[in-house]
């Protein structure tokens, strides 16, 4: 992904990785990560539909 968002949304994603596999799992961090991807794509998908 070349856009701004999709960087930061890989970057995410990496840290997300990081975070599961260390032995110090924080559940509710990795839990606020997945619902901001979350929202950030239900948000995407709401205004392309207006569109």
């Amino acid at each position: 992904m070349t856009t701004k968002t999709g960087m930061s949304q890989l970057g995410k994603s990496v840290e997300s990785s990081l975070i599961a596999g260390s032995e110090s799992f924080n559940f509710e961090l990795w839990a606020t990560h997945v619902k901001r991807q979350m929202i950030t794509s239900l948000q995407k998908t709401s205004r392309n539909s207006m569109s």
